[in-house]
């Protein structure tokens, strides 16, 4: 939207980023549809279509019918272990095709380990540099003490960015601290 391009967003969920603080995530918001952009929450998509003038036509389930020039599509992260032949090895598979394992890092299959985005949450790279480096100690020494750190700092790539680290305000609030 800052390119001069109307931008319209929508997503199931109330408001963007859900995980991050509320607070953050109104002043996103504000910026972008002060910028021009859209934001259409609580609502998905009913289908999607070309019609005859080239324009995506996305009717949504709240009645809503957006035209557009394109359309992007990002529904989170799908771990891409399809067509690997880990089934084949006897790796158990969990939500969105991630690889479940332990505090090591190995998988259901003791001699294999996963890392990264693979295994998912926290699907960053700096913690994925460290869980390979916990994996790698593991498989060299017999057993690591290491583990990631319990807050984990994240960075979100908007304009205007978004940074936090711990817990937000409401998680502390619900817990008295």
């Amino acid at each position: 939207s800052l390119l001069g391009v109307k931008v319209t967003m929508f997503d199931r969920t109330p408001r963007p980023l859900m995980f991050m603080e509320p607070e953050c995530t109104t002043k996103f918001l504000n910026h972008f549809t002060d910028n021009g952009g859209e934001y259409i929450g609580d609502a998905q998509y009913e289908s999607i279509q070309w019609d005859s003038v080239s324009q995506v036509v996305t009717k949504l389930d709240n009645g809503t019918e957006i035209s557009s020039d394109k359309l992007l599509v990002a529904q989170g992260r799908i771990a891409n272990t399809a067509g690997l032949g880990l089934d084949n090895l006897g790796i158990e598979f969990g939500r969105n095709g991630t690889i479940p394992v332990d505090e090591n890092y190995q998988t259901s299959v003791e001699n294999i380990y996963a890392v990264g985005d693979v295994v998912g949450y926290p699907s960053l790279a700096s913690a994925a540099f460290d869980q390979g480096r916990f994996a790698a100690t593991h498989i060299a020494e017999g057993k690591c003490t290491n583990h990631l750190i319990k807050d984990i700092p994240t960075g979100i790539y908007t304009l205007p960015e978004i940074s936090s680290v711990g817990k937000t305000e409401q998680e502390l609030t619900e817990e008295k601290i």
